[in-house]
């Protein structure tokens, strides 16, 4: 075996292993997602419909799902100034926390 040769089944080893972090972390975020496309969710700065939804990995904390959502009005409407904005799980509170 040469030395490139080592590096090289090195560098495949990593790239599997990154690989299969990414898809068990993408696992975890979406085994917690309460929430499906169509659904209207809240959090501090307002409501939204959810059109899309990928993965995010915060800088600190656990992965979750960002959400891409259509922008609500307080009457229900699409915001015509701001159409579209994300919501990311965690902003979200839970629904113990809405009940107290």
């Amino acid at each position: 075996m040469t030395e490139q040769e080592l590096s090289e089944g090195l560098q495949a080893l990593k790239s599997a292993y990154d690989a299969d972090v990414l898809r068990f972390k993408k696992k975890y975020a979406t085994e917690n997602n309460p929430y499906h496309v169509g659904d209207i969710i809240t959090d501090r700065h307002g409501s939204g419909k959810i059109v899309k939804m990928m993965y995010h990995e915060p800088y600190l904390g656990l992965p979750c799902v960002r959400y891409r959502c259509i922008n609500l009005t307080k009457k229900g409407e699409p915001n015509k100034r701001e159409p579209f904005r994300d919501i990311c799980q965690f902003d979200i509170p839970k629904k113990e926390e809405t009940k107290k």
